[in-house]
């Protein structure tokens, strides 16, 4: 039995419609700038359409907050079907309002989970930074952002290409826009260490604050 909350009412159907052509729309359509990145010196140049990707508004609503704060807010345990690229194993669903609601209620709780597990990996990756030797956590950087880079140049093209129901759209659309943000992520890091370790510390606590 699938978890409660999926049906749950947050915004009409019309609306949903309406995103999930949106979120269509930007994976099919062609992509602004380079198809792969170029390096001008140490840094890299990300293609412009994972940026865009990589900083579209995240949901507001309260399915996604309770996602995004507690792994036991709610009942996760079938999301791992959506853990991947496309395609999915998942069965088409019926046309009706109910299963728009549904698409839409599991998209921000994914974007919301994928949030969570995004910044307890980013949090980790910047802790374990700081021990480094500064060239060296360059070096690792760099490598990672061209393999984060290259791996969303794939699979924006299959993303693109992918001719799967809705839903199934919708959520390939949400695992390439987290692609994005990983990569956009790496390289903000990238960038702001080129102006020393110090400037490293204060982003750090610029997104992990002290309460």
């Amino acid at each position: 039995m699938m978890p409660f909350w999926l049906y749950l009412t947050c915004c009409s159907g019309q609306e949903t419609r309406r995103n999930a052509r949106r979120a269509t729309y930007h994976a099919s359509h062609s992509r602004k700038g380079p198809s792969s990145p170029s390096l001008p010196s140490a840094l890299v140049n990300l293609p412009h359409r994972l940026l865009d990707l990589a900083q579209e508004p995240l949901p507001t609503s309260d399915l996604f907050h309770r996602a995004a704060s507690d792994p036991d807010a709610l009942d996760e345990s079938d999301l791992p079907t959506w853990d991947h690229p496309p395609p999915y194993q998942s069965p088409p669903p019926s046309e009706s309002a109910n299963e728009e609601r549904f698409t839409r209620n599991l998209s921000d709780v994914m974007h919301g989970r994928r949030l969570r597990e995004f910044r307890g990996k980013e949090r980790e990756r910047m802790e374990r930074g700081m021990k480094e030797q500064v060239d060296d956590l360059k070096q690792a950087l760099r490598d990672r952002l061209l393999e984060e880079c290259d791996s969303w140049v794939k699979l924006d093209v299959l993303v693109s290409e992918f001719d799967g129901c809705e839903r199934h759209r919708v959520m390939a659309v949400n695992f390439l826009q987290w692609s994005a943000r990983h990569a956009h992520s790496l390289g903000i890091e990238l960038d702001v260490l080129q102006q020393g370790i110090k400037s490293y510390i204060e982003l750090y606590h610029s997104r992990f604050p002290q309460k």
